[in-house]
């Protein structure tokens, strides 16, 4: 019957309207990413090699390049098949050297666990069941949970959970 099928064209047409929001967001932020290393200079070697030898315990295959960049107000990773650690340089160089292992041990828990790319595929998942909203929660508790293991994965490269908690 014809009504019905304006009803199924309205509902695929509200669908794709929401999918499509939700991409051009997604697109959006990738954009912020490319941004980001353009505005952002490589590290000290002795940065660098720190990282080295904490992805190094981590048994990470390829070590991620470690960034400064003037654009951010704490650290963060970004890329999904090539990850680089972005620092912002004024904050990070104030820290003594067991606060900045602990933060390049969470950054490099990140690129461990692959958090970039199953970000990006929770995000995708939201942009597809946009309308289901269990879904809208995916996001936030995969965030969640990345950060609660990059947390102890920290921890453990200082001395204690109470003195990564400190800082």
């Amino acid at each position: 019957d014809k009504s019905s099928l304006s009803r199924s064209t309205l509902i695929t047409l509200v669908w794709l309207a929401g999918m499509m929001v939700l991409l051009i967001r997604l697109s959006w932020q990738v954009r912020r990413a490319t941004v980001l290393r353009k505005h952002s200079e490589l590290v000290p070697d002795h940065i660098q090699q720190q990282c080295q030898s904490l992805a190094d315990r981590l048994r990470l295959k390829v070590t991620p390049r470690v960034r400064y960049s003037i654009e951010i107000e704490s650290p963060c990773t970004a890329g999904v098949f090539r990850p680089v650690i972005y620092l912002p340089r004024l904050w990070f160089e104030t820290l003594s050297a067991e606060e900045q292992t602990a933060i390049l041990m969470h950054e490099l828990a990140h690129v461990a666990g692959r958090d970039v790319f199953w970000n990006l595929v929770t995000h995708l998942t939201l942009a597809v069941y946009w309308f289901d909203p269990l879904v809208w929660r995916l996001p936030h508790r995969h965030r969640l949970a990345c950060e609660h293991l990059s947390d102890a994965h920290a921890a453990d490269a200082i001395s204690s959970l109470s003195e990564y908690r400190r800082l």
